[in-house]
């Protein structure tokens, strides 16, 4: 039943994401952000999300992490002391 339920909240949260495209509905975004949560938190199993996106292996990670380096798109922060 959850799994249903967790689908059925994946698909509505799609429905809301396409209407963020226009900045008119850019108030839904709490509201798209509260169901994916919820549907990721009923989705115990992993049955629903990683359907969705493949997990990558550890090389094309490393792969993908190297390349992000090269281009400095991950910028190191110092923190407070």
């Amino acid at each position: 039943m959850k799994i249903i339920l967790s689908k059925v909240l994946y698909y509505v949260g799609d429905l809301v994401s396409r209407l963020l495209h226009f900045d008119c509905f850019s108030w839904l975004y709490p509201l798209y952000s509260k169901i994916m949560l919820l549907s990721c938190d009923l989705d115990k199993d992993g049955k629903v999300w990683t359907s969705v996106c493949p997990k990558l292996s550890d090389k094309q990670m490393d792969e993908l992490m190297s390349e992000v380096k090269k281009q400095k798109l991950i910028k190191k922060r110092k923190l407070h002391e």
